[in-house]
């Protein structure tokens, strides 16, 4: 069986460079790590947060291209026979060769810090390299629950290339010091799946990417649906659709906002408002107002690791109706989770919440007490810095099993 190709880590020298870091980390992310659109701008909340608690040394992203990667198959160049932008290869991206050169890249760029200074990445796409630093990892869910479910870039590998991006994770997995997990239901994989030991799985949740708002005075009252989401497909819009056709029938003042995506559908009631970016302030404003108005809010992806809008809906007091799977449970305290999804049974629960302004008050008084008590991001970034410390033994076992350098490209 292939391995990593490491140091021993017991014969590793420590940087000279003096340590004017102390009790601060560094933060990566595969692109720009303070983007809205890295990992649904979780590394940016994140990395402000641990800024603000004067706990972020310096943010780097992993994703370290060299030119000629192109010739390693870096993009998938036949999607632009469909008129298509090129899309990052799977193939290429979990490969056991791509992430060792990612590290090594990454590594060089460490050098300058001190290896008291531990690493925190959110995502999953490096490892300790020819270093003791401690290695932490943020994960949202595993390729074993992307592959089973056929969604994201592994869908694009056959059943055998998706098994060797799997070992590839675990062996990963195998160097961090602990990994934080951001639900249950993405720790049971961790463990179950990858042999970690639960000790070094740690759940922590998730931030609202958007503050709480006081809501408008006929909110519950509006017979307004709200859907955020940058994918309408995917997560869920053609089903909410025919729902709302049939709420329609009943509720005929109801009204679908659609935010996010700009999808080729209407109808009465049916306002399609596309993308409204959050660092230009009229447009963060009029996303926010949509929530301050919303009586109820729908999304339905039938796999969705942990939807951030599912706790922005909440903190702003919005019921939600969602899908029962996953890790949806753990994210939803205000609302109604839907077992089987189909058109129907999402409609009925949407008529059950505009229908009862009483009942949607109180959903939205007790969601937003709930993510304000457990989904903040000082409250996330809080608990990572109760679990990591500096240089420790606690990957040593793992890399002491390989003792070939970095290869020069």
């Amino acid at each position: 069986m292939p391995v990593f190709h490491t140091t021993d880590p017991v014969s590793v020298m420590k940087n000279s460079t003096p340590d004017t870091h102390d009790g601060k980390l560094i933060g990566l992310a595969f692109g720009d790590p303070l983007s809205y659109k890295t990992f649904s701008g979780y590394s940016r909340h994140l990395f402000l947060a641990l800024r603000q608690m004067d706990a972020l040394a310096e943010t780097f992203s992993t994703r370290i291209i060299k030119w000629y990667d192109l010739f390693y198959g870096y993009r998938l160049f036949s999607r632009m026979l469909k008129w298509q932008r090129p899309e990052l290869s799977a193939n290429w991206l979990w490969n056991e060769a791509t992430i060792r050169k990612l590290s090594c890249r990454l590594q060089d760029r460490l050098a300058g810090f001190d290896e008291k200074v531990p690493v925190l990445q959110v995502g999953a796409h490096v490892y300790p390299v020819n270093t003791a630093r401690q290695f932490y990892c943020v994960a949202d869910m595993t390729v074993r629950q992307a592959a089973d479910s056929h969604q994201f870039l592994i869908r694009q590998l056959d059943r055998g290339a998706a098994d060797r991006a799997i070992e590839v994770q675990r062996k990963m997995f195998d160097t961090y010091a602990k990994i934080f997990a951001l639900s249950g239901w993405t720790a049971k994989s961790i463990i179950e799946d990858y042999g970690q030991s639960p000790e070094k799985v740690v759940v922590i949740g998730a931030g609202a990417n958007m503050g709480p708002l006081p809501p408008d005075a006929d909110k519950y009252s509006s017979r307004q649906i709200l859907f955020v989401g940058l994918d309408w497909v995917r997560k869920g819009g053609p089903v909410l659709l025919e729902a709302f056709r049939i709420v329609r029938r009943q509720i005929p003042d109801a009204v679908l906002n659609i935010v996010g995506c700009s999808p080729h559908v209407s109808g009465p009631g049916v306002n399609v408002i596309g993308i409204l970016r959050k660092q230009i302030h009229s447009e963060k404003q009029h996303l926010e107002n949509l929530y301050k108005s919303a009586n109820c809010f729908c999304i339905l992806p039938p796999f969705d690791p942990f939807p951030n809008v599912l706790l922005e809906a909440q903190i702003t007091a919005t019921p939600v109706v969602s899908i029962n799977s996953g890790s949806r449970h753990e994210a939803v305290k205000s609302g109604i989770l839907v077992d089987h999804p189909t058109a129907t049974n999402v409609a009925n629960a949407i008529i059950n919440v505009l229908s009862n302004p009483a009942l949607a008050e109180q959903m939205g008084r007790a969601g937003k007490s709930f993510i304000l008590e457990n989904y903040t991001w000082p409250k996330v970034a809080k608990k990572i810095l109760s679990h990591i410390s500096g240089p420790g033994t606690n990957n040593f076992e793992a890399l002491s099993k390989t003792r070939q350098l970095c290869q020069a490209e």
